[in-house]
């Protein structure tokens, strides 16, 4: 199998500071931004 792999580490939290193994809840506020992700990412992506 072949194929491009998109990684798509982390997102805002919202959150000050350093981050350790918190696993906080991602901040989806800014729809704005997460169109311009989604227009860089292929519509057939598998989520992992």
């Amino acid at each position: 199998m072949t194929g491009r792999l998109w990684w798509v580490r982390h997102g805002p939290t919202g959150a000050t500071g350093m981050l350790g193994w918190g696993d906080l809840p991602a901040d989806l506020s800014d729809k704005a931004a997460l169109g311009r992700l989604a227009a860089h990412l292929p519509d057939d992506a598998v989520l992992v």
